[in-house]
């Protein structure tokens, strides 16, 4: 009886460890979970676009011709100038396969400043969330008539300031949507030929 007893209260203290052990599981997963989400909601989009220089004043980043959430086409790229403390550097004009972009917006670059290009939704919520006092420029892009942009494929393009001009192979990519937004037809495959209104939407 005695050892009935003694086995008895093993396999509760057996029990009661293991439960004790899943707790702590439950939570330690619970916590890197919880960690998980608060990094991802914080995160800003991935740089994945090409970098140049423009002469010796402009460095370019992120260059990438862009298929945004209306499947129209836009070239993003950040401009920024070097120089602590000399003139504006004003763009001129971007070019994609020869053909132009169509540029809106403030095209000068002051001293130690950026200029930031992006399709015209991008560019509205960077201006929302943007530093009060920076000393940024935006401009919204728009490209139309060009042929054989495929996601994943390469134009080339071009940047034109009045101190110099970068020409780099760029990657089309799709936008990146909102930090907390989820991309439900992340499989879509968009080819835009030529850019139509109210072409097909991503959802």
């Amino acid at each position: 009886m005695e050892d009935l007893i003694v086995k008895s209260q093993k396999s509760t203290a057996t029990r009661a460890a293991l439960a004790a052990v899943a707790a702590g599981s439950a939570l330690a997963l619970t916590a890197c979970g919880a960690g998980h989400i608060s990094q991802t909601a914080n995160q800003v989009p991935a740089v994945n676009g090409v970098f140049a220089q423009a002469g010796k004043q402009i460095s370019l980043r992120d260059v990438a011709v862009v298929v945004d959430p209306n499947n129209q086409l836009s070239v993003k790229f950040t401009a920024g100038n070097v120089d602590q403390v000399g003139k504006k550097v004003n763009l001129q004009s971007v070019k994609v396969d020869g053909k132009p972009v169509t540029l809106q917006g403030d095209k000068a670059v002051g001293p130690n400043c950026s200029l930031v290009a992006d399709y015209k939704d991008a560019v509205d919520s960077m201006k929302k969330g943007g530093q009060q006092g920076s000393c940024n420029s935006y401009v919204t892009t728009s490209i139309s008539g060009l042929t054989g942009a495929h996601i994943g494929g390469q134009k080339e393009v071009e940047i034109k300031f009045d101190t110099g001009s970068a020409k780099v192979n760029a990657p089309i990519v799709a936008y990146t949507p909102k930090a907390g937004t989820l991309n439900r037809d992340a499989e879509t495959h968009v080819s835009t030929d030529a850019p139509k209104a109210g072409g097909e939407h991503q959802h």
